[in-house]
């Protein structure tokens, strides 16, 4: 039974019931209706088999005419087939593609089989991409799109419209010459599922050019917001770059461009993750091709991202104490910005572990893992860092000390394999071992950092900022130290009065590193020792480092000041 013959029986069961009283079930009616609907509307008009496609077109190269209808259909749908010789396309051929729509304007009569036409010609305008067209192809293409909005008119006829005429009507903004900003602030809004009730009805395939163009005005949409509303925005445009690949790499740029310009600029875990999934290492060349999309400020901050990623990650994930060891972590997470490379040597159980977080680490470490062995235990692992001219290797496992070497004169090559005893990651070549143990004058920490600064020494963009922090009654001072060359500031105008009858003295030179390290970790110091007055260190005690040299050259701590001496 038909489709029309079945709600011709519908309706007489319906009328019958109401002849006798009886409510009739319209959900069976409108059923039937939407069937008959799509029934009428489809029928027909689906995309013909591709070899009768090829020969229609080729009667059409030879005839330069449309013979018969079913012909003319054949050959709107295949207008961009490559089925011609050299697997050129009609729409390629400058003389001849003008012929086709004129002959398809010979049926602009007739709106019932107009529309099965252009229905044909609709499906070729949006499975044709003009940017990897011929001039010849780009042309012609430009040429059917004004075909096709100046006739769209044309394809409604009396009676039930089939579903895509309807949405047609509705959208004719996709044969516009820009839809990609038509639709991107209208998707913005209401998401891509307002999109997905367009693109459906209208048969558009998802790999159309015109799905690239408008997530491409989506995303440059969301670029255009506030900073607020455009972060706001991240986690779904992400999801959308994932859904439609052909839009990625431009859209990404975009995303990462925009995101480099928040005025409070901070970490942002997704568009980390996605940008290393897709585009690999920042700071590795063997990805420069994609990375070049970018400035290289941006490229330096997602660089910076995961760093601290992979440092967070290892010190939680691969170390012996896990999420225990946060002494280890917050010590190195200070230096992230300031290593240039890094690279993961792992034991055998870590490559083999097949839990999420595993997998996850060693897809970012992609171009900077190695196999480590002979580390005394498959559960070791090694954390090598590249700081100025320095290489410092950390173990997973505690026991282990952490050995610094050269850079320029290692004793083992960074790939493939890697040896984690005495013939490699400890070799004895190395220029520093340190051991994680406290002493009562100062902390593991304090030297580490006082090693790191002597190592560094001449290499300042290497060494880390102290992270002492000053009280309220240290501004003013801080606030005149601020581009004093030497790390000295004259002192206060009230220190000047109180001694302006006091002798003239000649003070022995302040101590080189004591300058230094004032200098390195941007403290003030007043040197009133020409006025009868004392040397004061602007600083508190919470940097271990800096108090510990203090008190070793003679200086003592009053609170609220910072430190002074004779």
């Amino acid at each position: 039974m038909t489709a029309l013959s079945k709600l011709i029986s519908d309706l007489r069961d319906i009328n019958a019931g109401a002849s006798r009283g009886l409510t009739p079930d319209l959900k069976v009616l409108d059923r039937e209706i939407g069937k008959l609907t799509a029934w009428l509307g489809d029928n027909g008009e689906a995309k013909p088999p591709k070899d009768m496609i090829a020969q229609a077109v080729h009667d059409f190269v030879r005839t330069e005419k449309l013979t018969t209808m079913r012909q003319a259909r054949m050959v709107c749908f295949g207008c961009v087939e490559e089925v011609l010789s050299g697997k050129s396309r009609l729409i390629e051929d400058t003389s001849l593609f003008p012929r086709l729509l004129a002959e398809v304007n010979d049926y602009t009569e007739n709106p019932r089989a107009f529309r099965r036409l252009y229905r044909g010609l609709f499906f070729a305008y949006f499975g044709y991409d003009p940017e990897a067209a011929s001039s010849a192809g780009k042309e012609n293409w430009g040429r059917l799109r004004t075909f096709l909005r100046g006739y769209a008119t044309y394809t409604v006829a009396p009676g039930i419209q089939p579903n895509w005429i309807v949405a047609l009507q509705a959208n004719l903004d996709v044969l516009g010459d820009d839809p990609g900003t038509a639709y991107g602030k209208l998707l913005l809004d209401e998401g891509l599922e307002k999109f997905d009730e367009v693109r459906k009805p209208l048969e558009i395939n998802e790999t159309s050019w015109l799905v690239r163009r408008i997530i491409a005005g989506h995303i440059d949409a969301a670029t255009r917001e506030g900073d607020y509303a455009f972060v706001a925005h991240l986690p779904i445009l992400l999801e959308i770059l994932e859904r439609y690949p052909l839009s990625r790499d431009e859209c990404l740029a975009s995303l990462l461009s925009r995101y480099g310009r928040l005025k409070n600029l901070s970490l942002h875990d997704g568009l980390r993750d996605f940008s290393v999934a897709h585009w690999g290492n920042p700071w590795l060349s063997m990805n420069d091709a994609r990375w070049r999309r970018v400035s290289d400020d941006v490229r330096k901050m997602v660089s910076g991202w995961l760093k601290l990623a992979l440092i967070r990650q290892f010190f939680n994930l691969l170390s012996a104490d896990g999420a225990n060891d946060k002494r280890r972590l917050k010590f190195w997470v200070r230096y992230h910005e300031k290593i240039d490379d890094m690279y993961f040597a792992l034991g055998s159980a870590a490559r083999a572990h097949r839990g999420k977080d595993f997998i996850d680490i060693r897809k970012k470490m992609q171009g900077r893992q190695l196999d480590l062995y002979g580390p005394g235990s498959q559960e070791n692992n090694a954390f090598i860092m590249m700081i100025g001219n320095l290489c410092v290797v950390e173990f997973g496992m505690t026991g282990n000390a952490c050995y610094i070497f050269r850079r320029d004169q290692l004793p083992f090559a960074l790939a493939g394999e890697i040896a984690g005893d005495h013939t490699a990651l400890k070799h004895e070549s190395h220029i520093q071992r340190l051991r994680h143990n406290d002493t009562l004058a100062e902390s593991w920490e304090d030297k580490f950092q006082r090693t790191l600064a002597a190592l560094l020494r001449g290499n300042q963009e290497f060494l880390v900022t102290s992270l002492a922090t000053k009280r309220p009654g240290f501004a003013e001072r801080q606030a005149a130290f601020v581009g004093s060359p030497a790390g000295v500031t004259n002192p206060p105008s009230s220190s000047v009065s109180r001694r302006e009858n006091a002798t003239t003295l000649t003070p022995r030179p302040l101590h080189p590193e004591l300058v230094q390290l004032c200098q390195t970790g941007k403290i003030a110091m007043e040197d009133n020792r020409a006025k009868g007055g004392n040397i004061w260190i602007l600083t508190e005690h919470a940097d271990r480092y800096m108090s510990s040299r203090l008190l070793h050259w003679g200086f003592s701590y009053k609170a609220g000041k910072g430190w002074w001496k004779k």
